[in-house]
């Protein structure tokens, strides 16, 4: 099927973002939610946290692209 071709071949392709922005993805499970976040960099003295976060419709993947911009 073509169209779950093309869907895995974006998947790869968000995931290999995600990589090459050095962005870890880690989880965390509150009450009986799983949340999956992302962190990079280590906290500095003096700088300000960002915090990135995504409506329904997008997921954590789209955030690479920025996280390897900004940081």
């Amino acid at each position: 099927d073509v169209i779950a071709n093309i869907v895995v071949i974006f998947v790869l392709f968000l995931q290999a973002a995600v990589l090459l922005s050095g962005l870890r993805l880690k989880y965390a499970t509150i009450d009986d939610m799983t949340i999956c976040y992302g962190e990079k960099g280590k906290k500095q003295k003096g700088k300000p946290t960002m915090i990135l976060v995504h409506g329904f419709t997008a997921c954590k993947f789209m955030w690479a692209p920025l996280v390897k911009v900004r940081t």
